[in-house]
């Protein structure tokens, strides 16, 4: 069995909840969106820094209330979605 955290419910950097996470033992980890952002590394750096960690990147949640919107609204999150998964093959 895989055990997974999401950064969201670890305190600190990005890097350092990557690193706790780790050494609690865990097998991946679930990107909180907002930890990305304030996160001065790339995407593709978390990834290595993951993998340097021996975490995987099991899961990223980018987007909420996507649907059941105004028909513009739903237009700019499709081209925002279409974005974030562009960002989701670098990680």
């Amino acid at each position: 069995m895989r055990t997974s955290i999401a950064t969201v419910s670890l305190s600190g950097t990005l890097t350092e909840k990557l690193t706790a996470a780790a050494r609690a033992g865990f097998d991946g980890v679930e990107i909180f969106e907002n930890d990305l952002l304030a996160s001065p590394l790339a995407p593709r750096e978390i990834r290595a820094r993951c993998a340097d960690l021996g975490l995987t990147v099991d899961l990223y949640q980018p987007m909420r209330d996507v649907e059941a919107v105004p028909a513009k609204l739903f237009a700019r999150n499709l081209r925002r979605a279409r974005h974030k998964f562009t960002l989701m093959r670098e990680l």
